[in-house]
């Protein structure tokens, strides 16, 4: 037990600090990196994977022309792949076209920033 509770002691209380310790980390970063990058991994995979569909039902069509049965389902398999590529790209557009036009670009989001003609001061 105390083996456990030393080892979650260093691992929660004790790591942090050596990984702050070069100031320009912070907690949010932290956390939220690891998870955003995780995501993003995440998003490319499924858009790959929509493709391979639409790739296998593109091949399935071509290939097994001669039977209407085959034939109906690579139709299917192209029609769910472009469907799936559709929402994930639309979607995609959306989020970076809201992040641009609300959040003024930033990679967080937050705050939008107002802009002072006479000086490029943020207010």
């Amino acid at each position: 037990m105390k083996k456990l509770l030393f080892l979650f002691t260093f691992l929660f209380f004790i790591i942090p600090v050596f990984v702050f310790a070069q100031g320009s980390t912070t907690f949010s970063d932290f956390i939220f990196g690891p998870v955003t990058t995780l995501i993003r991994y995440l998003i490319y995979i499924v858009l790959a994977l929509a493709l391979v569909v639409f790739l296998w039902g593109l091949a399935k069509f071509i290939l097994k022309a001669e039977s209407a049965e085959e034939r109906n389902k690579g139709r299917q398999l192209m029609i769910w792949g472009l469907i799936g590529l559709f929402v994930m790209f639309s979607v995609t557009g959306l989020v970076y076209f809201i992040r641009e036009a609300i959040f003024d670009g930033g990679s967080q989001f937050g705050v939008p920033h107002v802009y002072l003609e006479e000086d490029s001061d943020l207010i």
